[in-house]
């Protein structure tokens, strides 16, 4: 029943997307008539059920459901896995049925079945967090973990969904415990998996071990397996299902995802898959997106066993087409917002954010960006590619390193320290000179003030290093500036921007850019050195630049008009006074600003 729940969660959004409400609301109406079945202790005549029930059994503090299966009954196996498809589909009914999923109707039960595979510290009838290790930084499937080698866990990604529920129907829900603990299982999750099952940085596996994927993941082993099939489309695609917007982590690094695809590909040595076929092809999108589209247009009607029992044609194309317009996952860029995703295409980068609230909401990224989110709305923002970004090196080939150029086809020279290109993603920068730096200059020769910032992905060995970094630009002396005035490095990637104003180089005769390190066994890895236009964005209504719309604005603007000042302060803040878009600032657009405030209209008639 999960993986049915599960599916119409997904083909629901999607209907909505192409206008097709009658669609949208056949599949809610499928959720929520299978959902109060379960949810209901009696049938239609009134008599307790004995089976499509959840029951709780007071001996061992947990909710069962009936019938059971894959042990979930006697050995409490896998309820995260099952209970997460049941909290997924009751978080779509959330987003548009908020009545029914009020505490005193059906939410009340979710909340419930919450409870069982992720309660809080105190509470009565479950023990904490029954199937998440905070230790171990991961989940277990076992109930009993009647093993010689510990407990374990398969579907790693079956667990990611269940977090994503959790998240999903707190927001929706206004139930903010909820969605910050599954904030917290969902990223360290993600990152046992990067580690455990993944091993994306090639740091964790032994150096003989012939894959690029672990199956499952014992307390004391690892074994590149399924419980049921030797198969390796199953043996990688249970790490893998389902694909839903909670799926998104296993494209945060595209170069690995080919990796794993190849894996695959080489074990079955062919395309002509067994069976999940979609699963495949969805996870190709992650790389190689118009590769998934030839595959999919190839097999797409020559089997019909060809679907994962959770999935649908139209997720699998839906999935597949949007990757292959907008790009890769794009890790380097975060929110201030749970519900949010970035990508990046051949430097354009596409934001989107979803708001369950009854008012507009400004989503802020990491990278400056904001955007104005409608109530019950999802909102997209591309930007522009065209001459947005120059990337100097995304250390991506090692024989190019090895031959010293960069990607602009310059040359590389190394000053000192030593360096590796790790796995084809970044650059390992070990410098040990002590007071003497160590460095490298990637040279650029060219104009480049048509830019305004140079970028950095880059993190620290132990955190801390940007104290010890210099960043310099040649036009034929050295302009330089510390590292430690534009952000602190910690073991994380993250995106570094420096205005390159601040260098005081000539940008039409631009010679090379240094790398310098001082200082004793110290790291740095840099994922990608670019060059990039970022301008001011313009938010209509924040009048004094802040970033926040409210009544400090409306004093602005009405303070404006009455002439007692003569400039408002905030960049573009004309521009953003224009509320009607008429090319005046008058009363209109204050009265457009306090209804805004007021909350009596959600947007503005222009910057929308």
């Amino acid at each position: 029943m999960g993986k049915e729940l599960g599916k119409a969660a997904v083909l629901a959004p999607i209907a909505e997307q192409l206008g097709n409400t009658r669609a949208a609301g056949i599949f809610h109406n499928r959720i929520k008539q299978g959902l109060e079945t379960w949810f209901s202790a009696r049938d239609e005549q009134g008599k307790l059920k004995s089976s499509t029930v959840f029951y709780y059994n007071d001996n061992w503090g947990t909710i069962i459901g009936y019938q059971d299966s894959h042990g979930s009954g006697p050995q409490i196996n896998d309820h995260h896995f099952h209970y997460g498809y049941f909290v997924k589909a009751a978080a779509e009914i959330a987003r548009v049925d908020p009545q029914w999923a009020s505490q005193s109707n059906w939410g009340g039960m979710v909340n419930l079945l919450i409870r069982d595979f992720a309660a809080g510290r105190d509470d009565p009838l479950f023990p904490y967090l029954r199937n998440f290790d905070p230790y171990a930084g991961h989940s277990w499937a076992s109930g009993n973990a009647a093993f010689g080698d510990g407990n374990n866990q398969e579907s790693s990604s079956e667990a990611m969904n269940a977090w994503t529920a959790m998240i999903l129907w707190g927001e929706a829900t206004g139930n903010t415990e909820i969605r910050d603990r599954g904030i917290y299982l969902y990223t360290t999750e993600m990152h046992a998996i990067n580690e455990y099952w993944f091993d994306v940085h090639q740091s964790n596996f032994h150096k003989d071990y012939p894959h690029e994927q672990i199956a499952m993941v014992w307390g004391g082993k690892l074994v590149n397996a399924t419980w049921w099939s030797p198969n390796p489309e199953e043996i990688h695609g249970i790490n893998w299902l389902p694909f839903h917007g909670g799926s998104l982590y296993l494209g945060h690094y595209p170069e690995y995802v080919e990796r794993n695809y190849r894996d695959l590909l080489n074990r079955r040595n062919s395309t002509d898959w067994l069976l999940w076929d979609d699963l495949i092809w969805m996870y190709r999108a992650m790389s190689d997106p118009a590769d998934a589209i030839n595959q999919m247009e190839a097999g797409i009607d020559d089997s019909s066993n060809w679907l994962e029992a959770g999935n649908s044609k139209a997720h699998t194309y839906h999935w597949i087409h949007n990757f292959n317009a907008v790009g890769h996952v794009y890790r380097n860029v975060t929110s201030s917002h749970p519900v949010y995703a970035v990508f990046n295409k051949e430097g354009k980068k596409t934001y989107v954010a979803y708001n369950y609230g009854n008012s507009p909401i400004t989503v802020s990224f990491s990278d400056g960006k904001t955007m104005n989110v409608p109530p019950g709305s999802m909102a997209v923002s591309a930007e522009e590619a065209t001459g947005e970004s120059l990337v100097i090196d995304d250390f991506n080939s090692s024989a190019q390193w090895d031959s010293a150029k960069n990607d602009l086809g310059e040359k590389i020279i190394r000053n000192g320290g030593l360096y590796n290109l790790e796995s084809n993603t970044n650059l390992y920068f070990f410098y040990n000179g002590g007071n003497s730096p160590e460095s490298f200059d990637t040279y650029i020769n060219r104009d480049i003030s048509s830019y305004s910032h140079l970028v950095l992905n880059i993190k620290g060995g132990s955190g801390g290093e940007e104290k010890s970094v210099r960043i310099i630009l040649n036009d034929g002396s050295n302009h330089g500036v510390s590292l430690s005035d534009y952000g602190n490095l910690t073991t994380e990637y993250k995106e570094i921007k420096i205005p390159l104003k601040d260098f005081g180089a000539n940008l039409k005769n631009v010679n090379y850019l240094r790398i310098e390190g001082t200082g004793t066994a110290k790291v740095l890895r840099i994922e990608e050195i670019r060059l990039s236009k970022t301008g001011t964005v313009l938010v209509y209504g924040d009048l004094d630049g802040d970033g926040i719309i409210n009544s400090n604005d409306y004093v602005l603007i009405s303070r404006y008009i009455l002439e007692v000042i003569n400039n408002l302060p905030g960049p573009y803040a004309k521009e953003a006074a224009d509320l009607n878009g008429d090319g005046r600032i008058d009363t209109l657009d204050a009265a457009i600003l306090k209804r805004y405030l007021l909350e009596i209209i959600n947007e503005f008639p222009v910057g929308n």
